[in-house]
């Protein structure tokens, strides 16, 4: 619905002007009747409305900009101590290719330090590690005697043979350190 001054008594375009002004003259319907004049005619200078609105969009693109540079400065500083941390953990011993088997634990276990992980992982690493056969005997490598060819001896026999051979092989310096 448009409406026009046009055929209107000059007591009713008095009557709209008296309350456009009571409108505008107060000052909890200002700032409304000139956001309906703005929206009527989006072209219309309203200062009251036109700088805060200019304000607040420059305010929000600085806001943007800023949240921006913060992000990408948070994320560099957090890259540099990932690389500080991968070489921290290379230098105690972990090899450069097993850094990212350290960093795939850290997600699986939920460990946030490079460090922890590491010595978890070098510690799986040694569990992991097959023992050498003859750390499990102590002595060189001796060969058990035949029982079938000695049925005359008596196992307690051939228990003293043993240590006896093992005795001698230690006394010679065949021992495993």
């Amino acid at each position: 619905m448009s409406i026009s001054l046009e055929g209107m008594s000059e007591e009713q375009i008095a009557g709209l002007a008296r309350v456009a002004k009571s409108l505008g003259d107060n000052p909890k319907t200002r700032e409304g009747l000139q956001r309906l004049m703005k929206e009527n005619n989006p072209d219309l200078m309203i200062p009251e409305i036109d700088i805060p609105e200019r304000f607040r969009a420059e305010l929000e693109h600085e806001r943007t900009e800023r949240k921006a540079i913060q992000t990408r400065l948070d994320s560099e500083a957090m890259e540099r101590r990932i690389l500080a941390s991968r070489q921290v953990i290379i230098g105690k011993g972990v090899p450069e290719d097993e850094v990212s088997a350290v960093e795939k634990l850290m997600v699986d276990r939920g460990i946030v330090n490079h460090e922890t992980a590491a010595e978890f992982h070098m510690a799986q690493k040694r569990m992991a590690e097959p023992t050498p056969p003859a750390a499990n005997v102590g002595f060189g490598a001796f060969e058990l005697p035949n029982l079938k060819n000695e049925a005359g001896m008596n196992s307690r026999q051939v228990a003293k043979n043993i240590a006896m051979q093992m005795w001698n092989e230690f006394k010679a310096g065949k021992a495993v350190a």
